[in-house]
Parts: C-alpha cells; structure tokens; sequence
C-alpha cells in the first residue's frame, strides 16, 4: 500500500511524508498514527523500511523454505497496530530503561478502539506507553485511542482505561511468538504500562533520534529515506 496526496497524487512515504504532531491540535498529547493492522485480523503487515516510498506490506517468515506469508498463530490482534511516522527507534542507542537498543523501527501503535482499515491516518491521544524488550531489543508500545467525539473511546487518562484491557495489550505482547516456538517477550517498568507523560518523553526521544538519522548524524542501515 502506498500513499498519495494532491490533485497529482504524488506518493509520499507514510514515514517520512506524515507529520508526527497533528497540526490542527495544540494539544502535545495528539499525534499522527498510521494503521498497519486492523483488530480482529492476523495478517502482519508492516512498513517496508527499505523499499521506495515505505509502502505497507505482508511481512515474511525469512527463515522458512519459500519465505510464506506471515500470520499471527496467537490469535486475532485485540486492537488496531501501527506506527508514529517521523519516529525511529535507534539500533545503536541503549535505552537506560530496558538496558537495550532500538529494533530499529518507527515507533509502535497500540490504538484501543474499534477496528480500523490498513493505511488509515490520522489524530490519536496518547494514554501511555508499554517498554516491551522483544527478543533482546527495545519496542515502544505507545498506547492511543482516538480523539474524535464519534469515534474517541473517551477514556482521556489511562487510569481509566479497564484493567482487563490493559491486561490483554500485556498478554498479547509478551506471549504472541511462542506459538512460533520462541520464548515470551519481556518489558521495562516490571511489565507496568506508564503514564502520558511518560510516553510523551519516549516519542520525542525517538522523534530526536529520526532526525538524527535523516541529517546523517547516524549511519544508514540500507532505509529508503525521502
């Protein structure tokens, strides 16, 4: 899936092409998210760091005979999956809160609401954030629900978000590979997700370290950049 915008429908990257803050909001809790993975569906679909204009794709099982399309064994994702467009979690930078370096990707999404399609963008607030260490690698979670008065969840704070809810974004995180015969994920924080203001501090963290990366400050792993 690409992105095109204008009367010429250029494509633009939804990484780099898609502000992080939205525009119309003064408030710093409303940022730009991008769905790669609707709720209730198990096709993982991802960003390709690599490929021109960053479109949204099936990922792969690279270590399989025939590379097949990659599903989720663990079951059907709880909440819609996406990322903040101009983030970039550093793969050189240990982070001091889970003692690990970036996966080096955009930052994640976990958006509470109802389902979303593939590509859809647009404002969400951020409630708080999981520090997910996947496979030895630092992988924000930051957790959003819409602002729109129709569509919003209305929870505003995480502490209103249910924990049963706040369970299953756990739950998911650290045991969806083990049908895949890997061993369950561990998370900063002794598996607690932290507050807004938490969250802000990590985006702009890693919104510091994108920049880094498109001025030449870090080296370029092989991405597609602009």
């Amino acid at each position: 899936m690409f992105y095109k915008v204008g009367a010429t429908d250029t494509i633009v990257s939804a990484w780099h092409g898609l502000p992080l803050y939205a525009g119309a909001s003064a408030d710093p809790l409303v940022l730009t998210c991008v769905t790669e993975i609707p709720k209730g569906t198990r096709a993982k679909l991802e960003l390709s760091k690599e490929e021109p204009y960053n479109p949204i794709k099936q990922d792969i099982f690279k270590s399989k005979e025939g590379h097949p399309l990659r599903y989720f064994s663990y079951g059907d994702m709880p909440f819609n999956y996406g990322f903040l467009p101009r983030t970039w979690e550093d793969p050189v930078h240990i982070d001091p809160n889970t003692k690990c370096s970036g996966d080096g990707d955009p930052v994640d999404v976990v958006h509470i609401g109802t389902p979303h399609r593939v590509g859809t963008y647009g404002p969400v607030r951020i409630l708080g954030v999981l520090g997910l260490i996947d496979e030895g690698e630092t992988d924000w979670k930051i957790i959003v629900e819409s602002v729109s008065a129709t569509a919003g969840e209305g929870y505003g704070t995480l502490s209103k978000v249910p924990q049963e809810l706040q369970a299953t974004i756990i739950d998911w995180f650290e045991n969806y590979k083990v049908p895949d015969g890997k061993k369950r994920n561990e998370f900063a924080f002794n598996k607690a997700i932290k507050d807004a203001e938490t969250a802000l501090s990590i985006v702009a963290q890693c919104a510091s370290q994108y920049n880094a990366l498109m001025e030449g400050k870090c080296a370029n792993p092989g991405y597609w950049l602009r």
